[in-house]
């Protein structure tokens, strides 16, 4: 009994299964759906056309009208062509669609369509609506993609590396993400195996790869990059791209030394250097020389272009010397900073002579005078001479510094007096000498008694001071009848004509010259 039941159990297992597949089949003959397809299975750009076919199944039931909607995604209309009367047999909705820039961009593009319509089993009434299953039509060779590619450091100093960077992006292609796959670059004749692309960040439109190449030798370099495209339904097109050449070359070199015609040592500003380049430069300006030395120098001036400059430095504070450099990346050729200067001779000795003393005393008219001008910081003895202005009238300075003579003006005189070195530097100070009036004394004279009608001669003592001759005159009283005063000799001459006693004055008066001459003495009474 018991294996005759495990027999029935299992023939029973079949049975059921066997009504289960009829069933499934049944329900699947039975089901109403509709298919979309969308040919050709490829387009090429935009502007293509495409045919859109949704085709209605309707199952077991018998449909009498469809009104299918515009497609999902890019709203495509679709005719129905349901038979009259309607019909349980399959047909199709058809519709047209031309591609877009956007497509031909994007390198493929998805779409599915539903419908609504009445149908009847046990009587008319509408159906619930039936959309298609989505269909993804490509580009054929994939979606268009951005390739650039640039070398750094461009331009390059010769014997150094060169990284090569190729970027590619996505216009549309693998849904505008980063497209894969890899990439191969080229500088100059060195071409690089192919590279992997990785995504330029975590969220990119962009991928990339870098190649290398060490020691690039002096010279020009065309830069390209190839990209090898990918597959599948969001396939990227291959393309290429070539960068900006690149460039290795050597770094600018320069010298720096004193200028043909400058003189060393020298006591003259500015100090004049000549800078030369060993190619044509820009960016050399002012400010970018260097100074140093223990004169204080402190601006130096830049004129010229190309590779050839003078450098005029100013500025000395003190005697020393002055030292001018041309620093390293001040000025730059195809790209390429400048190393830093050497030189044969940049150094200049910078000379200050001083005359002395700072200034000098007063002179008097009619007194002798003497000075003594010297001089410090130059070579050998200083030779001296007056550079601007002039003396007093009376006073001469000889080429070893001595200023001697009598003044015979009096007033302020303004004049400079110069050193000289062996070297033919010269220093000057600026002095102003006051030369003061004199005083002119009329020493007293004791005048001998004179007898009318006899002839009287006496001689007055003669004028001190100042600046002889002098002259005399009488300016107060008067003389006896008779009698004259020589206004050269200062002598009394004559013969009296009246017996009496006389008083009068005198006056001497020199012959200075120039502000407040000539000047006279206090009068003196005889």
């Amino acid at each position: 009994m018991q294996f005759f039941a495990g027999v029935v159990s299992r023939a029973a297992a079949r049975i059921v299964a066997a009504a289960l597949l009829l069933l499934l089949t049944a329900v699947s003959a039975f089901s109403q759906h509709v298919e979309l397809s969308i040919s050709p299975a490829t387009y090429g750009g935009a502007n293509e056309t495409m045919t859109y076919t949704l085709r209605v199944f309707p199952g077991s039931w018998w449909i009498y009208s469809v009104t299918p909607a515009p497609s999902a995604i890019k709203g495509v209309s679709l005719t129905c062509s349901v038979p009259g009367g309607g019909t349980d047999q399959p047909f199709d909705c058809i519709g047209t669609y031309q591609t877009t820039n956007d497509d031909a961009n994007g390198g493929s593009f998805t779409d599915f369509a539903s419908i609504t319509g009445t149908r009847e089993q046990n009587g008319p009434k509408p159906f619930i609506p039936l959309t298609s299953n989505s269909v993804t039509v490509t580009r054929a060779g994939g979606g268009p993609v951005g390739v650039s590619v640039s070398s750094s450091p461009n331009p390059s100093v010769a014997g150094q590396p060169v990284t090569v960077t190729a970027t590619v992006s996505a216009l549309g292609c693998n849904a505008g993400d980063a497209p894969p796959g890899t990439v191969t670059i080229s500088l100059g004749t060195t071409t690089s195996s192919a590279l992997t692309l990785v995504r330029t960040a975590p969220v990119s439109p962009s991928s990339a790869a870098s190649f290398t190449v060490p020691n690039v030798a002096q010279g020009t370099y065309m830069v390209s990059a190839s990209y090898s495209g990918s597959s599948g339904i969001l396939a990227c097109s291959p393309g290429s791209a070539t960068g900006p050449d690149h460039v290795a070359d050597t770094q600018p070199t320069v010298t720096i030394n004193q200028a043909g015609s400058q003189s060393d040592p020298t006591g003259t500003s500015p100090i004049n250097f000549s800078v030369v380049f060993d190619k044509n430069v820009i960016g050399f300006n002012t400010g970018d020389v260097q100074l140093s030395g223990t004169a204080g120098a402190t601006t130096a001036t830049v004129s010229g272009s190309g590779s050839t400059y003078n450098v005029a430095v100013s500025g000395m504070a003190q005697a020393g010397t002055v030292i001018a450099t041309v620093p390293a990346n001040v000025a730059s050729a195809s790209g390429l900073q400048n190393l830093a200067s050497t030189s044969t001779d940049n150094t200049v000795n910078f000379v200050v002579i001083t005359v002395n003393p700072a200034s000098v005393p007063g002179a008097t008219v009619g007194t002798t005078y003497n000075q003594t001008f010297t001089s410090t910081g130059g070579a050998g003895a200083s030779t001296f001479d007056i550079s601007a202005g002039a003396l007093p009238a009376g006073l001469t300075l000889n080429g070893s510094g001595a200023l001697t003579g009598t003044p015979t003006a009096a007033g302020t005189f303004n004049f400079t007096v110069r050193a000289t070195d062996t070297n033919s530097i010269s220093g000057t100070r600026a002095y102003a000498l006051t030369v003061n009036p004199p005083t002119i004394i009329l020493p007293a004279t004791t005048l001998p008694d004179g007898t009318g009608g006899v002839s009287y001669s006496a001689t007055l003592n003669p004028a001190t001071g100042g600046t002889a001759p002098y002259s005399y005159a009488v300016t107060n009283g008067a003389l006896p009848d008779g009698l004259t005063l020589n206004p050269v000799t200062g002598a009394l001459s004559g013969t009296p004509t009246a017996d009496g006693t006389f008083s009068f004055a005198v006056t001497a008066t020199d012959s200075t010259t120039g502000s407040g001459a000539p000047y006279s003495s206090a009068p003196q009474t005889y």
